[in-house]
């Protein structure tokens, strides 16, 4: 169950009102007259099933709703209702199956923004799988996954081409090329902030002990190689 709140302008609220309350899948419906002050209007309530959603949605779009007005999609965490229970059962599909296209859509367009937080954690994240491979790190790998924001970006491109919203797959492809090439740089800046230039001693002898065997790469202060234990004397 989701509630919609619907901030209309006065001459559109009857339309509001004639798509909600022709639909079963609506289970309670309420309006305050002259509540909204901007726009002028008035301030509709509805309960709907989870799984008309969108069908809803599209419609009060079709109304052109969203351009004078605003429409909250809020999910209801608990509820208890016959007519809930009817609306839910009437609506086709079921609810834990059903996706609201509206939320999935903002959210695409809030983890696809271009930010610093976006930039810094694809930096880290790329700083992070390349010392993996001089490694040769599982662990490592799996943590730069995980640190790594691109998902959003590109679950963002997958939303964008199943809802034909070109603009967002425009803003996507820009914040994924963009964190790929400034993470990109900045790896390849290292030497320069990491105390050597390229080709220097330092980085020389740093790069060879990462790619030493870890068998056979020195500890601080210790051998590398242990000596075995004296076997046991065994008394006659």
């Amino acid at each position: 169950m989701i509630q919609l709140r619907i901030s209309s302008p006065s001459h559109l609220t009857d339309d509001v009102l004639e798509v909600l309350g022709s639909d079963p899948a609506v289970s309670s419906l309420a309006v305050v007259r002259g509540a909204s002050l901007r726009p002028v209007g008035d301030v509709v309530h509805a309960d709907v099933a989870r799984e008309a959603a969108n069908d809803l949605v599209d419609r009060l779009r079709d109304r052109g709703v969203h351009e004078e007005g605003t429409v909250h999609i809020e999910p209801v965490r608990a509820w208890f209702s016959r007519r809930g229970y009817e609306a839910d059962r009437l609506a086709p599909g079921a609810s834990a199956d059903s996706v609201v296209w509206a939320d999935v859509t903002q959210r695409a367009y809030e983890e696809s923004e271009l930010n610093w937080t976006y930039v810094s954690f694809m930096c880290l994240a790329t700083l992070i799988a390349g010392i993996a491979i001089i490694l040769d790190s599982q662990i490592l790998v799996i943590g730069a996954m995980v640190l790594g924001p691109e998902f959003g970006a590109v679950a963002a491109l997958g939303v964008a081409l199943v809802r034909r919203r070109f603009t967002l797959f425009g803003i996507a492809a820009r914040t994924l090329v963009t964190g790929f090439a400034v993470s990109i740089a900045v790896t390849r800046w290292r030497p320069s902030w990491a105390g050597g230039s390229a080709g220097s001693p330092w980085r020389t002898s740093w790069e060879s002990a990462l790619r030493q065997p870890s068998s056979t790469r020195p500890t601080s202060g210790r051998s590398s190689s242990r000596s075995s234990p004296p076997p046991p004397v065994c008394s006659p």
